[in-house]
């Protein structure tokens, strides 16, 4: 259905990208590009995830009783402690979150595709879920240029520095010549 709805705006070269979850979902809209007309993305971005050779996460953290959970979810710094401290509030957004969790900790990227467009892979440096050898492991699924750009900041640095990688992604996109 992704691919489906991009269909009218590829006609200009396209690049994708994905921060955490949406990391892998930007890799998989990529291998399905890849394999229709018009031509492939002209660049990956990915932000905040490990590649998709190191296969599925293993830390169920979407299991945890709701105490664990919340401590676990104050370490990634994207939710609020008046949303984790107020029980209305946290009845109506923790089990988004642990849905959305739930995705990460289970995805099983649909086999080892490797990519013809570049790749650039972001992460905040001090993201506690992505190191740098969870970020290096993009390299492995291109086939063409690979860079690692670490960023001030926690897993949810793009909030606070969104112009920083805007300017990054641009700077790739330009150095590849494609019209931004």
């Amino acid at each position: 259905p992704v691919v489906e709805a991009m269909r009218p705006y590829l006609e200009v070269p396209c690049a994708l990208f994905g921060h955490s979850l949406g990391a892998a979902l930007a890799y998989e809209v990529a291998v399905l590009l890849s394999a229709v007309s018009p031509p492939a993305p002209v660049h990956l971005f990915v932000s905040g995830r490990g590649g998709p050779s190191r296969g599925a996460e293993t830390t169920h953290t979407f299991s945890l009783p709701e105490e664990d959970f919340i401590r676990h979810v104050k370490t990634y710094g994207g939710m609020p402690d008046a949303v984790l401290s107020n029980a209305e509030l946290r009845a109506v957004f923790l089990p988004l979150l642990r849905d959305d969790i739930r995705l990460i900790d289970t995805y099983v990227p649909t086999g080892e595709c490797v990519l013809a467009c570049p790749i650039t892979a972001f992460a905040g440096s001090g993201d506690p879920c992505v190191g740098l050898d969870a970020l290096q492991a993009w390299g492995r699924s291109t086939d063409a240029a690979f860079r690692v750009k670490l960023v001030a900041g926690g897993h949810f640095y793009v909030r606070d520095h969104g112009p920083v990688l805007v300017e990054e992604m641009m700077r790739d996109l330009r150095s590849r010549c494609v019209p931004v």
